[in-house]
């Protein structure tokens, strides 16, 4: 059995920081939080997403992404059949 590739780092941190954004609401959440909660050094955060804010734009930028795929996903269908 192939193993599974590790998720990159970049990732990771998305995960971790939408995860705490929404347990906690993005004002509450520092990039040393994320750090901390994936046990990666606020440098190695910093090497991917050098401010909070680039962090909050990938994750605006994937959920952009993911909701056009669904909306565009109905074109061409005008009934239940076509779904």
């Amino acid at each position: 059995m192939a193993k599974k590739a590790p998720r990159r780092t970049a990732q990771r941190i998305l995960e971790a920081a939408l995860d705490l954004f929404n347990r906690f609401g993005e004002p509450n959440v520092s990039t040393t939080l994320v750090a901390s909660e994936l046990n990666i050094s606020p440098g190695n955060l910093y090497y991917h997403y050098p401010a909070k804010e680039e962090l909050i734009n990938k994750l605006y930028e994937g959920y952009e992404a993911e909701l056009n795929e669904l909306l565009h996903a109905s074109e061409g269908v005008h009934d239940v059949e076509d779904a």
